[in-house]
């Protein structure tokens, strides 16, 4: 019975590591296409406001910080890839 448990919870850590994963990359570029939008708010405030820089600055940390949100919980699964 525990051997069934084990083979049936393997997709499931395999899917938190793609989301942990996608959490990264998306985030990352989150963050990057706000560099980009605040320099081109810099060159033309009324083409890209900058609530557009704001938005993408706080999706970009919430999608980096999802992967340790973990450590908020007591029951939380841990992060496989960072260790």
């Amino acid at each position: 019975m525990g051997k069934v448990a084990q083979n049936m919870l393997e997709p499931v850590g395999l899917l938190n590591d793609f989301v942990n994963s996608a959490s990264f990359i998306f985030g990352g570029s989150f963050l990057f296409a706000a560099v980009i939008k605040y320099f081109e708010h810099k060159r033309s405030p009324l083409m890209v406001p900058i609530s557009t820089v704001v938005f993408l600055v706080i999706a970009g940390v919430l999608l980096i910080a999802l992967p340790f949100a973990y450590m908020a919980t007591e029951n939380g699964v841990h992060f496989s890839l960072l260790g």
